[in-house]
């Protein structure tokens, strides 16, 4: 069996590219029920890093001429890194915390009654006035 390295490297780029296109198409059905742009951000650059893939394996540039194929992969890259970005922004508001306690006059919080319990106090919720 005489395998040269050169087809070693063919066959695993082709894997690695595969995998690359198929979680594109994986992000691609997401994004079609929800319509999230996080899944189509992530669809597109999982796209582009499979087309640099197939560059690669193409090229006949070697060493310092092959900059632009990893610039693809950089650019990959941004768009997931700009895609969490997105989606953490675009998070809802924390929902409102409960009512602020006003300080009485000496400065000091109410004691807030525990659950279950009633306080005589009317400055705690929950109390008789």
């Amino acid at each position: 069996m005489d395998v040269n390295l050169a087809q070693i490297n063919a066959f695993l780029s082709g894997a690695v590219m595969l995998g690359f296109f198929l979680a594109g198409l994986f992000f691609l059905r997401f994004w079609g029920r929800t319509r999230d742009r996080l899944f189509l951000l992530f669809a597109i650059s999982f796209g582009v890093m499979g087309v640099q893939r197939i560059a690669l394996l193409v090229s006949t540039d070697t060493d310092e001429r092959a900059v632009w194929l990893y610039g693809l992969r950089l650019v990959a890259f941004l768009l997931i890194i700009g895609a969490i970005v997105d989606k953490n922004r675009a998070a809802s508001p924390r929902p409102p915390r409960g009512p602020k306690r006003q300080r009485t006059e000496d400065g000091e919080y109410p004691t807030l009654p525990l659950p279950g319990e009633r306080s005589n106090s009317p400055a705690a919720p929950g109390g008789r006035a």
